[in-house]
């Protein structure tokens, strides 16, 4: 994971021939341990062209292992990571894949500093500070962002998040549980922090199902109130005299009479 921390150092040598491709495919499981998948691309195309008008032969192979050599991905990459490179003199490209464990102190919580995991309940937080690939832009003399866009330069990163569960918060482009971004470096946005957030799958559909279930209780503890009062109504008579004494008071009232 070392390799998130020194991901700036890739690009400088990159600047001085032509287009440059970052991206990132991060993918996360339920424990929080996770894989990546880094590659960058020089587009030797450009190269040429780029080279041609200063009117020199280039060989394209050369400038690829050169640049590839001063880059160091080996030496960035982690001790679990695997990197190929494909240099056949159209395309030059270096691919690093690696994973982290559940718990990695350099990107879980405070201890990351370019990407951090955070656990958020049962759900899981993606951080990653895209400063850490322009802060070198901006502090290095010689390189001017505006002059390399002059200059036909393109610098662009794209950055690809899988979550498990549900997807509850990000600034980038959702589809499913995955959320992806796009951005030229020489003109970045002015929020570096890029974000995705979510929940266990199901979790939402949990609460309703609590609530729900709440709902019905009430319902019925309602309904039985109701009934147990309709039952108590029914069996209390209403006040009346009974027949039988009426009928004890008129015969003595008959008796007195004929005394």
């Amino acid at each position: 994971m070392n390799f998130f921390k020194s991901i700036a150092a890739l690009m400088l040598p990159f600047l001085v021939t032509g287009c440059y491709e970052i991206s990132m495919d991060l993918n996360v499981n339920d424990d929080g341990s996770g894989t990546y998948e880094v590659m960058f691309e020089l587009d030797l195309v450009s190269v040429a062209l780029l080279v041609s008008e200063e009117g020199e032969d280039a060989d394209l192979r050369s400038i690829c292992d050169d640049a590839l050599a001063d880059a160091g991905v080996d030496e960035l990459a982690g001790d679990d990571s695997e990197v190929k490179v494909v240099n056949d003199g159209l395309v030059c490209r270096q691919i690093a894949t690696g994973s982290w464990e559940a718990g990695d102190p350099e990107v879980v919580g405070d201890s990351g500093d370019d990407l951090v995991l955070t656990q958020v309940g049962d759900g899981w937080r993606l951080e990653f500070n895209l400063g850490s690939l322009t802060s070198d832009l901006d502090d290095d003399e010689e390189v001017d962002p505006a002059m390399l866009a002059l200059m036909g330069i393109e610098i662009s990163y794209s950055l690809t998040a899988t979550l498990p569960g549900s997807i509850t918060e990000h600034n980038g482009e959702l589809s499913g549980n995955t959320v992806s971004w796009e951005i030229n470096l020489l003109e970045p946005p002015e929020e570096k922090m890029l974000y995705v957030q979510s929940t266990p799958e199901g979790s939402s559909n949990a609460a309703l199902v609590i609530v729900i279930v709440i709902a019905l209780v009430l319902v019925a503890g309602v309904a039985v109130f109701l009934l147990r009062r309709k039952n108590n109504a029914t069996e209390t008579p209403e006040t009346e005299t009974p027949e039988v004494s009426i009928a004890e008071v008129e015969d003595s009232e008959g008796e007195s009479s004929t005394e």
